[in-house]
């Protein structure tokens, strides 16, 4: 009985998700061309689309057997890609109206497809800090159409492979070499030491041999990475962008994951080549040596 509740208060949540996008375009008066009928403008269609992928979806997923994390987490990233699409119907922006939503006889939609990895992804997902940039993801892709359904896919699966802490660190550098506000560290690392030095070096290895990041210096190994040499790129750059990483949900841990990752990228954690211990601001706070 408890598990019914379970599925039933998610069927739920999913027919409240898809009515309020449906409003929202409505309220928003969006008028979209679907389905490749060059002329043709449909306002209503745009609604019933997004209304019968999310109730679809939302319904097949209720069905499953989910723990409480689990639909914790599946109904958060519900809720916040609602709020993220609603925003942008709000603001005038146009859904994709390409054939992204069309779905043919034993082939779902890519609409469809990409939100059950989205929702499985957030599921099956033990960092749930990591769910509200799924949901971004999603939302996201429904409003770029340059973003193929194969390319939608990877970038899914890419998303899904990375930790929360690569999610940090694709934010801060990005930001970083955006905005130029942080000096980033001008010579390669020579030797990493600290449990938290080494985690995050080899993190940005990791990205490096994805090709998430890139480094106009060549990188052998974690350990002779050059912060000043990186940028994003590929992959890597359309996930800052549809993910919004250059914004972070605040929460407890964030501001210690930020305060070592942009330590490590300017050399301020510690000195790694010679074993000092450095402040990020000079002669103020002193990051704790973890050597």
């Amino acid at each position: 009985m408890e598990k019914r509740s379970k599925r039933q208060s998610l069927a739920t949540a999913a027919g409240e998700y898809a009515g309020s996008v449906t409003g929202a375009i409505a309220a928003a008066g969006v008028e979209v061309a679907v389905g490749g009928d060059a002329g043709t403008v449909i306002g209503a269609m745009a609604g019933t689309v997004i209304e019968r992928t999310l109730e679809k979806i939302g319904s097949e997923v209720s069905r499953r057997l989910l723990g409480p994390s689990e639909e914790r987490r599946v109904g958060y990233a519900l809720e916040q890609a609602r709020e993220i699409i609603s925003q942008k119907l709000a603001a005038g922006e146009q859904p994709r109206a390409d054939k992204f939503f069309d779905s043919a006889p034993g082939d779902r939609s890519a609409a469809e497809e990409l939100l059950e990895g989205v929702l499985i992804a957030a599921q099956k997902e033990y960092e749930e800090k990591k769910a509200p940039y799924l949901a971004r993801l999603y939302a996201n892709i429904l409003f770029h159409p340059e973003v193929s359904r194969p390319a939608a896919n990877r970038l899914l699966k890419l998303a899904n492979q990375l930790t929360y802490r690569q999610l940090v660190i694709l934010s801060n550098l990005g930001y970083m070499l955006q905005t130029g506000s942080s000096p980033l560290k001008q010579e390669p690392y020579r030797q990493v030491r600290g449990l938290e030095n080494v985690a995050i070096a080899s993190e940005i290895y990791e990205m490096y041999r994805m090709s998430l990041i890139g480094s106009s210096e060549v990188a052998l190994d974690a350990a002779g990475i050059n912060p000043s040499a990186l940028s994003l790129i590929g992959y890597g750059a359309k996930l800052f962008e549809l993910m919004e990483l250059c914004q972070l949900e605040k929460d407890d841990e964030l501001v210690d994951v930020q305060k070592t990752v942009v330590g490590f990228l300017m050399g301020k954690n510690l000195d790694c080549s010679t074993g000092e211990d450095a402040g990020i601001n000079a002669g103020r706070t002193k990051w704790r040596n973890l050597g």
